[in-house]
């Protein structure tokens, strides 16, 4: 089921309105912090308006996408660099790649993340865990409100096939790890 763009619409409004409140409460909340001197250490005061600066201030609607941070991994007893990269890019998807330099190849795998509006560095333990021994890239879904309508539909089909895309983009005999509600379209796939 398409939600109308309008939704979209008022949720940008209602982000756009609420800024300057929760930028406030992001200036104001180390007024109340531990370490102020304004509040006693045990303050109720300090504590249930420095905790409602604090939830305030996350009210946004739209968060950044946090870095992997995977800068190398230790693999075969020695440290090797790792470099993150756009392998591919459709109109909903980022295909990232993990590149290091190994004198051996190391078995490709894919791994699905989930699509439910988390970002694939919720994933990143299993990234660093799986590049020790493997070729890894990851889907990196993109807000489903960014994509242009024009973009198409994103049904089971088309998830389907964005699935098949990016394993023959990878390459024959490659593995696929899927994490949650992708677990689905991978077996279809």
């Amino acid at each position: 089921m398409m939600k109308h763009p309008l939704m979209y619409q008022m949720y940008q409004a209602y982000d756009d309105l609420t800024s300057p409140i929760r930028h406030a409460a992001r200036i104001s909340a180390p007024l109340f912090d531990e370490s102020s001197p304004l509040w006693g250490k045990s303050s109720l005061v300090r504590n249930v308006v420095g905790g409602a600066l604090k939830t305030t201030a996350l009210l946004g609607l739209t968060f950044k996408r946090p870095p992997f941070g995977i800068d190398s991994v230790i693999s075969g007893g020695k440290e090797i660099p790792v470099t993150e990269e756009v392998a591919m890019i459709t109109p909903f998807c980022h295909l990232i790649h993990f590149k290091k330099e190994t004198a051996t190849p190391h078995p490709r795998v894919l791994v699905l993340g989930p699509i439910s509006g988390h970002y694939a560095t919720l994933l990143r333990a299993t990234v660093q865990t799986l590049l020790r021994d493997h070729d890894v890239y990851i889907t990196d879904w993109l807000n489903i409100r960014d994509v242009p309508m024009s973009a198409g539909l994103f049904d089971l089909d088309e998830y389907v096939l964005e699935v098949i895309r990016f394993l023959e983009f990878i390459g024959p005999g490659a593995h696929l790890f899927a994490v949650c509600q992708p677990t689905v379209p991978a077996v279809i796939a």
